[in-house]
């Protein structure tokens, strides 16, 4: 199952579900590195963070910008599909 599906049933937007899926292939990829991968502005994958985090979906880990995505919210996500 692709991750790009997830938010089907949970409001999560395109960039979002972009995020979550380079964030499970790599957990420390860089926002640049991000925004590079899946086309939008650095800016534009902080703005998915913010989202992410105030959605308790993602969590952000020390001062290195390291993430973790809630296995939680990510399983009841894909269980809603």
């Amino acid at each position: 199952m692709s991750v790009l599906n997830v938010g089907l049933n949970v409001g999560l937007n395109r960039t979002e579900k972009k995020v979550i899926e380079c964030l499970i292939e790599n957990p420390s990829v860089t926002s640049i590195e991000i925004a590079e991968k899946i086309g939008v502005t650095k800016r534009t994958v902080e703005r998915a963070f913010k989202s992410l985090q105030d959605k308790n979906i993602l969590e952000r880990i020390g001062s290195k910008a390291r993430w973790k995505l809630d296995s939680r919210s990510i399983k009841s996500i894909l269980y809603a599909l």
